[in-house]
């Protein structure tokens, strides 16, 4: 058993110790939901990656691309190959803000005027690509896009982005760009209900991805009802998804939840 945050990053250290020679001292390790999850501190001289550790078993699991790179040259018995491809690996968006721009220089295209305040970016490791979504207060509806932190390819996530990347491609005449402007709810599908309740949480819950939640539309409230997918192993609570993009917990367990996100606390 997992007791103690040293005990998690070392096994992470020992792990990635077979193809390299570093101080333990440069992973830090944080407990969320009964698991660890290990990663480079700010003194770390390489990018070691985001690390599981289940807490029962000590087993270590990559959790997103670099990790799964580090696994990659442990399993190639660390060849100069391998260990040549983790070094050359960056990432071109490294923080919220360089995510947040690549969507809005992509949609500026189109609306001179959209305010780069309009989107929101959060990164989800085991994906290794940011997700950045309209906020709730913004006038228009741009939809749910992906960036890759590594490559900086942009992806839209949503029938909403197709459409907004459909109008770019075809040169942003104005009467493809008007039907878009017009006031929309910004959830109005399952996916974006599920990618804003979950960019809502990840930050307090790095293990979590979309697919840990399920929305199901009540047409009597006009509304999202967000729960924890059968197979996920953790419990995410239940949750009402607005189509103003308004989130509110509906169980204790949300409650818990939304009070570490809001109190920045996690």
């Amino acid at each position: 058993m997992v007791g103690n945050e040293e005990q998690a990053r070392n096994l992470v250290w020992a792990y990635i110790s077979q193809c390299i020679t570093f101080a333990s001292n440069e992973l830090e390790a944080t407990q969320i939901t009964g698991n660890w999850y290990v990663k480079g501190n700010s003194d770390a001289t390489r990018d070691y990656g985001f690390w599981e550790i289940d807490a029962a078993t000590g087993g270590v699991s990559p959790h997103d691309t670099r990790s799964r790179g580090w696994e990659s040259a442990v399993a190639a018995k660390c060849s100069p190959d391998s260990l040549q491809a983790i070094a050359m690996r960056s990432q071109i968006i490294p923080d919220a803000a360089g995510a947040t721009a690549s969507v809005w220089s992509f949609l500026v295209q189109c609306v001179p005027t959209l305010p780069r305040e309009s989107l929101d970016a959060t990164f989800d490791p085991a994906q290794g690509k940011w997700v950045v979504v309209t906020k709730p207060e913004s006038n228009d509806d741009f939809g749910t896009w992906t960036v890759d932190a590594e490559l900086g390819v942009l992806d839209p996530y949503t029938d909403v982005s197709r459409q907004w990347e459909s109008v770019v491609r075809l040169g942003c005449t104005a009467d493809l760009v008007e039907p878009l402007l017009k006031p929309t709810p910004v959830v109005v599908e399952i996916t974006s209900a599920v990618t804003n309740l979950w960019s809502y949480l990840v930050k307090c819950a790095p293990g979590l991805t979309v697919d840990d939640l399920q929305a199901t539309w009540n047409p009597v409230m006009s509304e999202w009802i967000v729960i924890t997918s059968p197979d996920s192993g953790a419990d995410y609570g239940v949750w009402t998804v607005r189509g103003d993009g308004s989130i509110t917990p509906e169980n204790q367990e949300a409650s818990r939840r939304n009070l570490l996100s809001t109190a920045g606390t996690c």
